[in-house]
C-alpha cells in the first residue's frame, strides 16, 4: 500500500465516522500481513490522522497496531508510545505452545523474537495486547497462558477460536463441534478461576452484554460497522474476503459500506433478525459470529458460525440459566 492510498482509504473513513459524530470509540488498525514491513507507509498515515485531529476532526481516534513483533525494535517502540499506538502481537503463549505452530519460514519457533518485542514495548510504555489462538494442544492449559501474559505486562488478551481451513489442516481428523465445545469449556472454566475479569476480551464482552442485559453486541465488523481498504486501494467490508466494492480511487465521498448489498445481506443473518435462529434461548444476545469462518467449513456466509454458536451457549447455561 503506498501512502496515497492509505490516506485516500483514511478520508473515506472520515466521511463515514461523521454520520455517527456522538460515538466515542472509533478505531484505525493498521494490519496486513505483517505492516511493519511497509514502515513508510505506516508512520504516513499516523501523521496524516493526528493532522486530521488537529484541523478537522473533534474527536480523538484510537490507533492500534497488529503485528507478529519481529520488527520492533527500541526505536520503533519510542515512535509507538509517542503517538500512543496501541499494539496487539500474535502469541499463543509460552514458548512450548507458542512454537507449536507460530514458525518462520525455516521452521524455527518465532517465541524468542515475539518475546523479546513484547519485553521492548512494555519498557517502553506502550500499551500491548495479545493475540491468542488457542489450538488443540493449548485448550488445557489456559490458566497457564493467562498467567505467563499478566507476568511479562501485556495489558490485555483475546483468545481466539481457530477458524477456517487451518485446523483441518493440520488436524485433518478433528471433529470441529467437540473443539467448539472443548475451547468454549476451557474459557468459560479460565474467567470463572480469574479475579480480573476483565483481562480476556472475549469472554468480557460476552459476560458484559449477558449481565448487563445490552441488546446484542457484533462480534464481526463485517456487518457494516467496519471500512477495509486493500493494499491496492479495493474497498471491502472484510480482510480476509478478496471481493471489493469500489476503489478509494474512484468512489465518491457518498459511498457508504453499509449501503452495499452484500453487506445488507450478511446484517439481516444477525441472530436476531435470522429466521433460523428464531427459536434459540440466546439469539436476542448473540453476535452472530465470523460469517468467513461459516464459509470456510459450512461451504457459505449465510451459514451459522458453529463456533460462536457454541460458546454463547455454553456462556449461558453456565452463568444464566436460572436467571429471571
Amino acid at each position: 500500500m503506498t501512502p496515497e492510498i492509505a490516506q485516500k482509504g483514511v478520508d473515506l473513513w472520515i466521511e463515514h465516522i461523521k454520520e455517527e459524530p456522538n460515538y466515542k470509540n472509533y478505531s484505525v488498525i493498521l494490519y496486513g500481513g505483517e505492516p511493519l514491513l511497509n514502515i513508510n507507509t505506516l508512520k504516513s498515515v499516523v501523521y496524516y490522522i493526528e493532522k486530521l485531529e488537529r484541523t478537522k476532526l473533534s474527536m480523538p481516534l484510537r490507533i492500534m497496531l497488529d503485528t507478529n513483533g519481529s520488527f520492533i525494535d527500541e526505536e520503533l517502540a519510542i515512535f509507538l508510545r509517542h503517538h500512543n499506538i496501541e499494539v496487539t502481537v500474535g502469541c499463543d503463549g509460552p514458548k512450548e505452545i507458542n512454537d507449536i505452530y507460530r514458525i518462520d519460514n525455516k521452521g524455527k519457533g518465532t517465541f524468542t523474537r515475539t518475546k523479546k518485542a513484547i519485553d521492548l514495548l512494555v519498557k517502553n510504555r506502550v500499551k500491548v495486547f495479545a493475540s491468542v489462538a488457542i489450538v488443540p494442544e493449548s485448550i488445557g492449559k489456559i490458566d497457564n497462558i493467562v498467567q505467563f501474559f499478566q507476568e511479562i505486562g501485556v495489558e490485555k488478551i483475546g483468545f481466539n477460536i481457530l477458524r477456517g481451513r487451518f485446523l483441518r489442516l493440520v488436524h485433518p481428523e478433528i471433529d470441529l463441534e467437540r473443539y467448539y465445545e472443548q475451547v468454549a469449556r476451557a474459557m468459560i472454566q479460565s474467567f470463572q478461576n480469574r479475579k480480573d475479569k476483565g483481562y480476556e476480551y472475549q469472554m468480557q464482552k460476552r459476560f458484559d452484554t449477558f449481565n448487563e442485559k445490552h441488546f446484542f453486541p457484533i462480534d464481526c465488523g463485517g456487518y457494516g460497522n467496519q471500512l477495509v481498504i486493500h493494499p491496492d486501494g479495493g474497498i471491502s467490508n472484510c480482510p480476509f474476503l478478496l471481493k471489493t466494492f469500489g476503489n478509494v480511487k474512484t468512489v465518491g465521498k457518498n459511498f457508504r459500506i453499509w449501503n452495499v448489498s452484500v453487506v445488507k445481506e450478511w446484517r439481516k443473518q444477525l441472530p436476531a433478525y435470522n429466521p433460523n435462529c428464531r427459536n434459540c434461548k440466546v439469539a436476542d444476545i448473540c453476535g452472530g459470529g465470523c460469517p468467513w469462518n461459516a464459509l470456510q467449513t459450512e461451504g457459505s456466509l449465510f451459514k451459522i458460525d458453529k463456533a460462536i454458536c457454541v460458546l454463547n451457549q455454553r456462556i449461558f447455561d453456565t452463568f444464566f440459566q436460572h436467571e429471571d
